[in-house]
């Protein structure tokens, strides 16, 4: 029962969180900034599509029922929608591509994460995502440095995010 329970709310973060479709990018990203200062955590920004194959494993990896506590823990996480196409356009997050390319982003393709301090100092900045091992340690290192994630909750992560990779389909 638990279980369905963190399920359950995983998926209504993910769906109701900081990563409202059509909400002004500035906005939310204001609000997510505000929630960290006030919470203690830096801020996970990941510029998405929902066509997108990477982002899409990447925000299972985050919203996971065994990661999605330590990801709540350690970060506010902010999904900002761009590059959309046709029936989808509407999903876009105004102004998100000023943000990103304020912080020195790759405009051009998805997903660009990002991870900002609660004062909007960028810590780390990266496009793409993927499940190649050296990839997933690399990502694992960069949670390291911007948490306060210990390495037995690291290990769990990069455990996770592995074991799901095996059931995206080619």
């Amino acid at each position: 029962m638990k279980s369905i329970l963190l399920i359950l709310i995983a998926f209504m973060f993910c769906f109701y969180g900081f990563g409202q479709n059509g909400q002004p990018a500035n906005e939310l990203f204001q609000a997510a900034l505000t929630k960290a200062k006030k919470e203690h955590k830096n801020v996970f920004i990941i510029f998405t599509a929902t066509w997108c194959g990477p982002c899409n494993y990447l925000k299972r990896g985050l919203y996971d029922v065994y990661n999605v506590q330590f990801f709540e823990k350690n970060y506010v996480i902010l999904e900002l929608y761009n590059h959309e196409l046709g029936t989808k356009k509407s999903f876009e997050n105004h102004g998100g591509d000023s943000i990103r390319a304020a912080y020195k982003g790759d405009t051009t393709s998805v997903p660009y994460w990002l991870i900002v301090n609660p004062v909007g100092k960028k810590l780390y900045g990266e496009s793409g995502f993927s499940n190649y091992p050296k990839d997933l340690t690399r990502f694992i290192k960069v949670l390291k440095e911007t948490s306060h994630l210990n390495d037995s909750e690291l290990q769990m992560i990069y455990d996770r995010f592995n074991q799901l990779s095996r059931s995206i389909p080619d």
